[in-house]
């Protein structure tokens, strides 16, 4: 009995060892957010490109040019250049809540119909931010319910305005590049130090190559502001290899820091916005990846003629519209050809 009672307590013991153990190292190892396990999905796509657009907005006036012209209308002029890619990748500024509610001209509480996910995904968006100030125009409830209706349309749709949750980071392997599009919303400081760095660190150790897709910056204002330097900074200095920004439904300027791309703000890719040329036009942007190398072009597009259908500028506007970004930019010794391309080297 007495050696039966030893093993007990031995055995009792032990356990409660482990236990201790496990905790120990559960408050040592950083936080794993989002799906972070690499998707071999992709692994097979011919593609090695991954595209990126600014803000969409399908509600409001956009809901009845739709209504006007079909489903696919605010495609029509790119769907070969968005569904070309083995990603695109966009910022939805809306809700998609159980009941629409038609947004009214002056109103700013986006509600989307859920046909029209259906249509962005066929147009050949795969991925969608919903790290925003507009993701919870209808609370959490629509928030939810966006989420669940973009896993109906086989949209991936990434990201919280508040919180860094589960679904903040999603990863694909592209032409073998383990490649991770972190979203997050900097416009408040609802995520900690702490967070972040258990976030980044976390990702950087099990993805060979990080984008981060950014709200953040000041509307309407074509150079960025102080915070957004000093946030780019922050992520690349933690392991980021390429920062990409929306929210200010401008096109903004581009800065290298560390020998990587900060991309401030790409504008509008479909929003009902007309008060000025700078809020139709908008700014694509086309990674392309080598084993050693990534490469960046710049593909302006406009919706000027055509009211919420974006189209590639011409030629000659294409290139006015490069150089003045380019002009507006501190790219360091970084040589970027004419026509908006340049490469970056990452291990």
């Amino acid at each position: 009995m007495l050696t039966k009672g030893l093993i007990f307590i031995c055995i009792a013991l032990l356990s409660q060892s482990i236990q201790t153990l496990s905790s120990l190292h559960a408050m040592l190892s950083p936080v794993a957010y989002g799906n972070v396990a690499v998707r071999t999905d992709l692994e097979t796509t011919p593609r090695n490109d991954v595209l990126f657009v600014g803000d969409i907005m399908l509600g409001r006036a956009i809901e009845r040019i739709i209504a006007d012209n079909g489903q696919y209308y605010p495609y029509a002029a790119v769907r070969p250049f968005l569904s070309e890619r083995a990603l695109t990748v966009g910022n939805f500024e809306a809700s998609v809540p159980e009941t629409h509610v038609p947004t009214d001209d002056f109103g700013f509480a986006f509600s989307v119909r859920e046909t029209t996910l259906a249509a962005a995904h066929h147009a050949g968006f795969d991925v969608f931010s919903l790290a925003n100030n507009h993701a919870f125009d209808f609370g959490a409830e629509g928030y939810n319910h966006t989420r669940t209706a973009c896993a109906r349309h086989a949209l991936r749709c990434i990201g919280h305005p508040h919180v860094l949750d589960t679904g903040a980071v999603q990863t694909s392997v592209i032409n073998g590049v383990a490649v991770a599009i972190i979203a997050l919303n900097a416009l408040t400081d609802a995520y900690t130090h702490e967070e972040l760095v258990a976030l980044l660190t976390t990702v950087t150790q099990r993805t060979d190559f990080q984008i981060a897709y950014v709200h953040w910056g000041d509307e309407y204002e074509d150079t960025h502001n102080a915070a957004q330097a000093a946030f780019g900074a922050f992520l690349i200095e933690r392991g980021v290899d390429a920062v990409i920004g929306h929210h200010p439904h401008v096109v903004q300027d581009i800065a290298m820091y560390q020998g990587k791309p900060i991309f401030y703000s790409l504008g509008n890719f479909i929003f009902d916005q007309y008060f000025s040329d700078a809020v139709q036009e908008g700014l694509a942007v086309l990674l392309t990846f080598e084993p050693t190398q990534v490469q960046f072009s710049l593909h302006p597009v406009s919706s000027i003629e055509h009211r919420g259908q974006p189209a590639h500028m011409e030629p000659d506007r294409r290139q006015a519209f490069i150089d003045d970004v380019l002009a507006r930019s501190t790219l360091g010794s970084t040589t970027v050809s004419a026509d908006g391309v340049f490469t970056i080297d990452y291990d």
